[in-house]
């Protein structure tokens, strides 16, 4: 009697954990590509968007504060000119691309699309920021880096995260 019970009590302590990691959504912020050589300059002048940007206006707050934190002022004057970006897309969408003009192969997955899984408890989202700093005096591309991760829809990205990973790429490059 007791065996079985203990059977019994691994086996939906054994269900429970599985279905706990099945219903896991959020994949923290990761780096999916970063390009070009580390700015030499000690202040960046960061674009700030409009005022009814909410999502966009605390990932500029979350840059400040993480370029700070690396010893690099934003200033209005700065030589290099930082832009960024954040876009949303259903995890479930993949992004593919293709050589323009080329028929005869097929598209090459850029990121491969996420399939639901049986006890996921929302909607998957892929969210993907992006930080490039130009040149100011040129306008050339200096440095830029992405990084994408996943939440459940609805929820609010962890810009901290997103702009610590991205400031810290471009930092070690």
């Amino acid at each position: 009697m007791i065996r079985n019970q203990r059977f019994l009590s691994s086996a939906i302590l054994a269900a429970s954990c599985s279905l706990a990691a099945a219903c896991a959504v959020t994949v923290p912020p990761q780096i999916s590509s970063s390009t070009g050589a580390a700015p030499s300059a000690q202040s960046v002048h960061l674009i700030e968007p409009d005022k009814d940007q909410a999502q966009l206006l605390a990932l500029h707050s979350a840059l400040k504060r993480s370029l700070a934190a690396k010893g690099i002022t934003v200033a209005e004057d700065a030589d290099v000119v930082g832009e960024f970006s954040l876009s949303q897309r259903a995890a479930s969408l993949g992004v593919f691309a293709s050589e323009a003009g080329n028929d005869t192969e097929p598209p090459r997955p850029v990121t491969e699309p996420r399939k639901a899984r049986l006890f996921d408890l929302c909607e998957a989202v892929k969210v993907e920021a992006n930080l490039a700093l130009f040149d100011r005096a040129s306008g050339r591309l200096v440095q830029q880096s992405k990084a994408q991760g996943t939440i459940c829809e609805g929820k609010e990205p962890p810009m901290d995260e997103f702009a610590e990973i991205l400031v810290s790429e471009l930092a070690n490059n």
